[in-house]
């Protein structure tokens, strides 16, 4: 193939990120792409797009590559995944430092917690437990302070 023929590249718009969640969602799309399903947040747009060839196509990293082996509860993962989501869409894009704390883990960071959203990065299983009781304690929090005066129920 000669370096002037045109590519099939994939375009990914997101909203305003940083250098590091964009190569995230890198890695996380190239992983999707290989499993056969990509799942991303409504605000990510994609389009294909014809692109002439810059550069010599590149082999995946290790890195890039599809992660293996992880063990656990795959659907109380999706939950707490899910849970996560939830939760950033409606708090916003400081919050994840709010769970990271809650979270009462050193390896629990919001950079970690912006990855695990984009999907390129998984979580341990301890690890995987202590975001889903971190948001259950927020959770809990938020509906004790939506009620008047802060009340709880007797």
């Amino acid at each position: 193939m000669e370096r002037n023929d045109l590519w099939e590249v994939l375009v990914v718009r997101v909203p305003v990120c940083t250098v590091e969640e964009a190569e995230a969602i890198r890695l996380a799309t190239l992983r999707s792409i290989r499993s056969g399903v990509w799942v991303i947040p409504t605000d990510y747009a994609w389009s294909l797009e014809e692109l002439p060839c810059l550069a010599e196509v590149e082999q995946p990293t290790e890195e890039e590559k599809p992660r293996t082996g992880r063990s656990g509860n795959s659907v109380r993962k999706k939950e707490i995944h899910a849970k996560l989501l939830d939760y950033r869409k409606h708090n916003g894009l400081g919050c994840l430092e709010t769970v990271a704390k809650a979270a009462r883990r050193k390896d629990i960071t919001a950079d970690v917690l912006r990855r695990v959203i984009s999907n390129a990065d998984a979580l341990e299983d301890v690890q995987w437990a202590a975001v889903g009781r971190a948001l259950d304690k927020l959770d809990k929090k938020a509906t004790v302070e939506s009620r008047p005066n802060g009340e709880g129920h007797g």
